[in-house]
C-alpha cells in the first residue's frame, strides 16, 4: 500500500501520522493506490509472472488495532487485492507479524485466488477462518531454523500438516524466510517432515 510504504520511510514519525493525521493516510491511499496497481501490472506483464505480492507490513496486530486498520488499510488493500484477481492474477499477500483480528475482513475474498503466507499469526486460526477460501502458507518460524532442534523442526512441521492439511490449500514453509543463518540439519528436517507427512 502506498502509506505503508511511507509509515516504513517515516519511521515512528509514520506511526504517528496515523493517529495525527489519519485522513491524509487515506488520501494518499485514495490517490496512490491505481497508479501502484497498475505499476504491479506494468512488472507483470512485462515479466509474465502471473502472481501480485502485497506485503502490508506496517498494518499488522502487532502496530495498529483492527480499527484502525479498517480505517487506514482496508478498503485499498482490498481494492488491490480484487481488481488484481479480476485482471487474471493470483495474489500472495505476505504477512509478517500478528494477523488473526483481521481474519474477519478477508472472508470476502473470492475462492481460490490468494496465497495467504503467514510468519507469526496462529495458523490453526487461519485454518478454521480462511481454509475454505485462501490457500495457507507458512510457519516454520525463523528462530527455529536457526536456533531449534532438528527434532523441534520436524515436531513443529508434523503439526502443522494435522492441522492444515485436511481439505488441502496448504504449503509447508518458513515463516517469512529461511534465514541465512538457519542450521542447514533444520532446513533438511523441514524438507523431510514435507515429504514425510505432507502426501495427501
Amino acid at each position: 500500500l502506498p502509506s505503508d510504504i511511507i509509515i516504513f520511510a517515516s519511521g515512528m514519525d509514520g506511526f504517528t501520522d496515523c493517529l495525527t493525521c489519519p485522513e491524509k493516510i487515506k488520501e494518499v491511499n485514495e490517490v496512490m493506490t491505481p497508479g501502484f496497481i497498475a505499476w504491479s501490472e506494468l512488472l507483470a506483464e512485462q515479466s509474465g509472472i502471473k502472481i501480485q505480492r502485497i506485503a502490508p507490513q506496517n498494518f499488522s496486530a502487532d502496530f495498529i488495532s483492527p480499527k484502525m486498520f479498517e480505517e487506514l488499510c482496508w478498503p485499498w488493500l482490498k481494492e488491490m487485492v480484487l481488481t488484481f484477481i479480476e485482471d487474471g492474477y493470483y495474489v500472495l499477500l505476505h504477512l509478517d507479524g500478528k494477523w488473526e483480528p483481521m481474519f474477519d475482513y478477508f472472508q470476502d475474498f473470492p475462492p481460490k485466488k490468494i496465497l495467504l503466507e503467514l510468519e507469526n499469526s496462529d495458523i490453526e486460526v487461519a485454518k478454521k477462518k480462511l481454509g475454505h477460501i485462501l490457500c495457507i502458507k507458512g510457519n516454520v518460524s525463523s528462530t527455529m531454523l536457526a536456533f531449534g532442534s532438528p527434532k523441534e523442526v520436524e515436531d513443529y512441521c508434523r503439526r502443522l500438516i494435522d492441522i492444515c492439511a485436511p481439505g488441502g490449500g496448504f504449503i509447508l514453509s518458513s515463516g517469512c524466510e529461511v534465514p541465512i543463518n538457519a542450521r542447514p540439519e533444520n532446513v533438511w528436517a523441514m524438507i523431510r517432515a514435507a515429504k514425510e507427512y505432507g502426501t495427501y
